[in-house]
């Protein structure tokens, strides 16, 4: 039985565990960063492709009581006049954790609930790309991402020039 005992631990740990880590109901940043990454690029690129109504429909009632749809569109229209014509849509994550989304820093309005809060992902357009296609200009959309009757959507979003 002392031989199994290791192999019993491992099976426990395992199956205590929550998409790789130990401990019902952890975090998996991992995953979760996959998730938002892949959010926020598929907000993106419905920009990029002019898709705006299928872009609006990812927003939450909060930016849609506070942004018409024509000034949805116009903010990434402007966006595209002052900084150029995207080449392609690249993200980053700031944050996904939990624990780093009460930071007041970020943007998220106070109205809505810290449980409620998945990510802050930056959005980029490069507008220009050297040889290699690493970006040289363009302009980034930080979008904030929240739950919102059990969807992820994105409840502020910022334009401004890549760094």
């Amino acid at each position: 039985m002392t031989r199994f005992l290791p192999i019993l631990s491992l099976c426990f740990l395992v199956g205590c565990s929550e998409v790789g880590n130990i401990g019902p109901g952890a975090f998996d940043e991992e995953a979760a960063d996959e998730k938002y990454l892949q959010y926020g690029e598929q907000f993106g690129n419905r920009l990029m492709k002019k898709d705006f109504k299928a872009a609006y429909e990812m927003t939450s009632s909060h930016v849609q009581q506070a942004m018409t749809f024509d000034a949805f569109v116009a903010a990434y229209e402007e966006a595209v006049k002052e900084y150029g014509e995207p080449k392609k849509v690249e993200t980053d994550i700031n944050t996904a954790d939990p624990e780093l989304l009460v930071d007041e820093d970020l943007g998220f309005p106070e109205s809505i609930a810290a449980n409620l809060r998945r990510a802050r992902v930056a959005v980029m357009f490069p507008t220009e790309v050297d040889e290699q296609g690493y970006p040289l200009a363009g302009f980034t959309c930080w979008i904030n991402v929240v739950e919102e009757d059990g969807q992820d959507r994105i409840c502020t979003l910022e334009y401004l020039p890549t760094d």
